[in-house]
This record gives structure tokens, C-alpha cells and sequence, in this order.
């Protein structure tokens, strides 16, 4: 997979190659996190877009059908003095007329859907007399044919509008020169995935193929605090942790969310899960909206909250194992996953990075500015025999813009421009000590 960006949010021109794993390393605010944010936006802004607009306009059909048989209803009732919205069965009637809409394949005219509404009326020996039947009609017709009419295309559009608009918060052009359109290229082997902003909207896109697969992407460990509590959906504006909660959550209330895929993690992965091991056992349970971790090492299970920020991060991925959520050939993006980690646990959670890919053959990206946490990739990779399957990018910041150097084989590059606290404060001690001997 290939993934190329030009002027969009603080990045002028990246050409990054996911193929396995792909560390972006840099200093702060240089347009690390948002090559991740733009790779996660796009797979699940795409993935099933067919479907999720069929079954939106097959809802929102059904939702227009459902208010005017309810409002005629409702009038008939009040003029009879009895209710009788209340029984009729309306959601049945609405979905069985939406489906013989949906099956029509020419253009629906007025004519035609007041027949199909009068073709309802009588399978369900509706009471309902020839005006009231003409009134639904008037009242339904323009707001369905625009439905069903509507061309898939401009729908696609408004949808991957709004769902960069959500991650990026009305910034996805260039920062810098405004007036110039971002664009967005997915190349997935030799076919082509693109995506054209103006003035914060999406005006073009086009594709060679369908996206099936979801992205995640963890850029806090303190997402799992969202888990507590009833409110459903999550009580959070941001995109990226709404959708973790939900999936964490719905593959709880479902027992058969994701059974074969948890399943086959549990007999598989005891490579992973003995490195998982050394930092987390027990088992995560959940009771009365409280999310807890059972463990041997306690008397009694410990809620989340509670939780160091560090063993939240193995707890997370634990959860995204054992519930089968993570599925093979996902995106993983891990946004400066290292930040909450003390170093024996960094080396333990790239090794966790490397097995994730090798097992599941994930396209994993991975941000990070330390030099120590870049390094046990690395070497983890060479452990596993996955050296040929990592790539390693430089981000670089000049005049507010960020543009990407791939450094795969060049490394020591990305290591001098990635100076350890040890080396400044060896200098500070330096300085020091030279400051005392004058």
C-alpha cells in the first residue's frame, strides 16, 4: 500500500509506503499524527461505503413512510375516538413498502408510488379512505424520489466530507496556502483510491476498489475510562475514541460479536500472548457498567480508572485481541504509543508491535520521537524476520509545512535527528563540570 498526500492540514507533500510496519519518527509538531488521522480517515470514511448508504437511504425512506402513516393514523383516531396508530403494525408496513421501492429499477413516478401506497393500504386491510391515501402521497413523494434517486456518488461525497471534518475539525486544507486543493492517493498494489478537498469539502473522488477492511487508531490509553458507565452512544465528540469505545462495548452486549475471530486469536497467538503476559495477567470483566481487571495479584478486581496509564495501553490491546476485534489485514495506527511506558515496557510493547503484524499481517503505522522506542522496532523486526517488511520515514518541518524522507536505509540519519535525553544531559553535565573548573 502506498499513501501519497499533498497539502493537507500542515503537510505539503508525503509519499509513504505501508507495507508491514511503518514507523514515522520525528520531532514534535511535525505532521507524524496527522499522516495517521488521514490513513484512518480514509479506510473507515470508505469501508462498505455501498452498504452504509444503501442502508441509510433504506432508513431514512422508511422513516418518512412511518411519519405520515402515523400522522394520518393519528388524525383517523382522533376523529374516531380511539387510537388506532396503536394498533397497526407501522414499522412493518413502512419496511414492507420501502423494500418494493427499492426493488422498483425504473424512475418512481407520483402515479406509480400511489399505487404501491394503495397496493399497502389493502394487504394490511388498512380503514383508510382514497384522500387519505392522496394526502400521504403529496405530503411523502418529492422528499422518497429524491431519496432513491439520489446518485450514490454525491451521497459518497458528503459522507467522507463529514467524516474528515470530525477528525480533522475544519482543517483539512493546507494550513499554510488555504487556496489549494488537498489531495489524497491510496494505492493499493497497481489500483487507485483518491480523494480532492476545496474549502473543507470533499468535491471529487474516485476508486479502483472497494475498502472492506477497518482501520483503528490508539492514541490514548485512557480511552478505556470512556468504557465506564451505561451511556450508549459514547458521551465523546472525538471520532477516533467513539469508535473504539463502541466496538469494545457492542462486542460485549453481543455474544456472537466477533466469536470466530476471538476464537482463533486464543488458539493461535501464544506467541503474543506470553509477551502480554509480563506486563498483564487476569482476565477483563465487566459488572454493572463498571469495566474491571481480575487479577491474581489482587484480592479484588481493579476498575480501569485505577489503572496505571501504562498498563492500560497492554490492557487495550489485550481487549482488541480477545473480543476478535482487530481482524487480519486491519490498519493499525499507534500514535506515540511509547509516551506512558517506563523503557523495559517500550521494548516489550514493540515487540508486541512486531507480532501483532506477523500474525495478523497487519498495515501497522507507528509514530514516535524516541530514539529508544525506534530502535526496539527495529530490532524486534530483525528478531521476528520482519526487516523486509518495515519502513522507516522522517518527518521534517521547514516554513510551517511538513514533507516526509523515507530513511529505511539510512537509518543512521533518523537516529541523529532523534538526540537522546541521555545525550543532552551528558552536554548539560559537560557544560557543568566546565562552568565549576573555570
Amino acid at each position: 500500500m502506498r499513501l501519497i498526500i499533498d497539502n493537507l492540514a500542515k503537510i505539503k507533500h508525503a509519499d509513504i509506503v505501508i507495507d508491514g510496519i511503518t514507523v514515522i519518527a520525528g520531532e514534535n509538531n511535525t505532521g507524524k499524527s496527522t499522516v495517521g488521522k488521514i490513513l484512518y480517515s480514509s479506510f473507515n470514511s470508505l469501508c462498505d461505503i455501498d452498504l452504509k448508504i444503501e442502508q441509510e437511504r433504506l432508513k431514512s425512506i422508511r422513516n418518512i413512510i412511518k411519519r405520515v402513516l402515523r400522522n394520518t393514523l393519528m388524525n383517523d383516531s382522533d376523529s374516531l375516538g380511539t387510537n388506532l396508530s396503536s394498533r397497526i403494525p407501522i414499522n412493518q408496513i413502512s419496511k414492507d413498502l420501502t423494500n418494493q421501492l427499492i426493488q422498483v429499477e425504473e424512475q418512481i413516478t407520483k402515479s406509480l408510488y400511489e399505487s404501491l401506497f394503495e397496493g399497502i393500504v389493502k394487504k394490511y386491510h388498512l380503514d383508510l379512505q382514497k384522500e387519505d391515501i392522496q394526502e400521504m402521497v403529496d405530503d411523502s413523494y418529492d422528499k422518497v424520489f429524491f431519496l432513491k434517486d439520489n446518485k450514490e456518488y454525491n451521497i459518497a461525497l458528503e459522507l467522507i466530507g463529514r467524516y474528515f471534518l470530525q477528525v480533522f475539525g475544519m482543517q483539512i486544507q493546507c494550513l499554510k496556502e488555504k487556496e489549494l486543493s488537498a489531495e489524497i492517493s491510496l494505492y493499493i498494489k497497481d489500483k487507485k483510491l483518491s480523494l480532492q478537498f476545496k474549502d473543507n469539502k470533499c468535491i471529487k473522488w474516485s476508486r479502483d476498489y472497494n475498502i472492506l477492511h477497518e482501520a483503528f487508531l490508539i492514541d490514548d490509553p485512557f480511552i478505556l475510562d470512556d468504557l465506564e458507565g451505561y451511556y450508549f452512544p459514547p458521551l465523546t465528540t472525538n471520532e477516533i475514541r467513539a469508535q473504539l469505545v463502541k466496538r469494545l462495548r457492542l462486542s460485549d452486549n453481543n455474544l456472537m460479536d466477533g466469536i470466530f475471530d476471538a476464537v482463533r486469536a486464543k488458539e493461535t497467538l501464544e506467541e503474543l500472548y506470553e509477551v502480554l503476559s509480563k506486563v498483564t495477567t487476569g482476565k477483563v470483566s465487566e459488572q454493572k457498567g463498571q469495566w474491571m481487571l481480575q487479577s491474581e495479584y489482587y484480592v479484588e478486581p481493579v476498575r480501569f480508572e485505577n489503572l496505571s496509564a501504562g498498563l492500560k495501553s497492554f490492557v487495550l490491546i489485550k481487549m482488541l485481541l480477545e473480543k476478535g476485534i482487530l481482524k487480519e489485514k486491519d490498519v493499525l495506527v499507534l500514535d506515540e504509543p511509547e509516551i506512558h511506558l517506563h523503557p523495559e515496557w517500550q521494548i516489550l510493547y514493540a515487540e508486541i508491535i512486531v507480532l501483532l503484524q506477523k500474525l495478523f499481517d497487519l498495515s501497522i503505522v507507528v509514530t514516535t520521537h524516541s530514539r529508544d522506542f525506534l530502535e526496539a522496532i527495529e530490532l524486534n523486526a530483525k528478531k521476528y524476520g520482519l526487516a523486509s517488511k518495515c519502513n522507516f520515514y522522517l518527518s521534517l518541518a521547514e516554513a510551517g509545512v511538513v514533507t516526509f524522507e523515507n530513511v529505511t536505509n539510512k537509518l543512521d540519519k533518523i537516529y541523529r535527528q532523534l538526540v537522546s535525553p541521555s545525550m543532552l544531559l551528558d552536554k548539560l553535565r559537560y557544560e557543568i563540570e566546565m562552568e565549576r573548573n573555570e
